[in-house]
């Protein structure tokens, strides 16, 4: 159980520095949709 705990920490904390990554870029990549997007899935690891 303590091996899934961390897959899906790991999991949650790749999907919010790929959100960091996506608002230092900008442009279309920092759109409220793509955010919303991305933001939904790191929820489900988190």
């Amino acid at each position: 159980m303590d091996a899934c705990i961390t897959a899906c920490l790991a999991c949650h904390r790749a999907w919010v520095e790929g959100i960091v990554a996506c608002l230092n870029k900008g442009g279309r990549h920092a759109t409220t949709a793509h955010i919303q997007a991305l933001l939904n899935c790191a929820q489900i690891f988190a």
